[in-house]
C-alpha cells in the first residue's frame, strides 16, 4: 500500500484577443502537515508522497509560482513514533511554469519549505526523494527571478532520520533556474539544513545535496550581467552530553554552484548574459560521530 499526500496548485490560463496582454493566474502549494506521536506507526510497504507544488499556467504573459509547506515530525513521547516507508519517501515543493509557445512576460518563481523532524522519533525510508525548486524559463519579454526553497532535517532526543536500501540513491533539492529575458533575470539557491543534536542522520547509498542556481541571462542589446548564485548547505553534528550524534553516510555529494547557463529550451537567436557565483556549504562537527 502506499500514501499519497496531494496540497498542489495549477493556476487558470488566460486569452485575450490581441494575443498579447493577458496574464494567467498565480499558483500557490497549500500546507501539508504530518505528526506521528505517542508511539503511533504511519507505515507503508511501498511509498509515501507529499506534493505542495505550484506552476503557473503557460499563456500569453505567465504569472508568479510559490510553493507551500510540508512539514512531517516523529515524536518520541509516548513510545518510538515512527513514519516508514519500504520504497521512497518523496516531497516535492518546487515551482516553475510550462511554456507552450514563448511567452511576452514570466512571473517570478519561488520554492517552498520542507521540515522534517525526529523528535526522538523515526523517520525511515529506502531512499528519499526531496525537491523545493524553482524555475522561470525563457521569455520575450521580461522574465521573472527564480529563489530556491528550503528543506530543514533535524535529528534530536535519539531520534532517527535513515535511509535504508543500499541500492537506492537520495536526493535533496532547493536549485533555482531562470531562462533568457530581456533585461534577464536573477536564479538563486534556497537553503538545506541538516542539523544532528543527539540522535541519528544515516544513508545507507549515496545521498545528493543540490543548491544551484542558474541564470539563462539578458537577451537585450543592453547585455546586463544577471547572475545564477548558489544557495546555502549546512552540515552540522552538535555535541549532545545526553546522547551521541551520529551523521552516518556511504558517500555525500554536496553542492553548491552557481552557473550562466540556458537550460530551457528556446531559439539559439536569443543568447543571454548572465554571471555565476557559488553559493555556500559548511560542516560543522562540534562532537558526536561522522562515519
Amino acid at each position: 500500500n502506499s500514501l499519497s499526500v496531494d496540497a498542489s496548485a495549477l493556476s487558470g490560463g488566460a486569452s485575450s484577443v490581441n494575443g498579447t496582454s493577458s496574464t494567467t493566474g498565480d499558483a500557490v502549494g497549500g500546507t501539508i502537515n504530518v505528526t506521528i506521536n505517542g508511539g503511533a506507526i504511519l507505515a507503508s510497504d511501498s511509498s509515501i508522497g507529499f506534493d505542495a507544488s505550484a506552476q503557473a499556467a503557460s499563456g500569453e504573459n505567465r504569472g508568479n509560482a510559490r510553493g507551500g509547506t510540508i512539514a512531517v515530525t516523529a515524536i518520541g513521547s509516548g513510545g518510538n513514533s515512527s513514519i516508514t516507508a519500504l520504497t521512497t519517501i518523496t516531497a516535492n515543493a518546487s515551482v516553475g511554469g510550462a511554456n507552450g509557445t514563448l511567452p511576452n512576460s514570466t512571473g517570478t518563481a519561488t520554492g517552498g519549505d520542507i521540515y522534517f523532524t525526529a523528535d526522538g522519533g523515526t523517520i525511515t525510508a529506502g531512499s528519499f526523494d526531496i525537491a523545493a525548486t524553482a524555475a522561470s524559463g525563457n521569455s520575450a519579454g521580461a522574465g521573472g527571478a527564480a529563489q530556491g526553497g528550503t528543506i530543514d532535517i533535524r535529528a534530536a532526543n535519539t531520534g532517527v532520520f535513515s535511509a535504508t536500501d543500499s541500492a537506492g540513491t537520495s536526493s535533496f533539492a532547493t536549485d533555482a533556474a531562470t531562462g533568457f529575458s530581456q533585461g534577464g533575470a536573477s536564479a538563486t539557491g534556497g537553503r538545506i539544513g541538516v542539523v544532528v543534536d543527539g540522535g541519528t542522520v544515516s544513508f545507507g547509498a549515496p545521498a545528493f545535496f543540490s543548491s544551484t542556481g542558474i541564470a539563462g541571462g539578458d537577451a537585450s542589446s543592453a547585455g546586463n550581467i544577471v547572475v545564477g548564485r548558489g544557495g546555502s548547505i549546512l552540515l552540522q553534528v552538535l555535541d549532545n552530553n545526553l546522547n551521541t550524534s551520529t551523521l552516518n553516510f556511504q558517500s555525500l555529494s554536496v553542492s553548491a554552484d552557481g552557473r550562466a547557463a540556458q537550460i530551457f529550451e528556446g531559439p539559439a537567436q536569443m543568447p543571454g548574459t548572465a554571471a555565476g557565483n557559488g553559493g555556500d556549504i559548511t560542516v560543522d562537527v562540534q562532537g558526536g560521530q561522522v562515519t
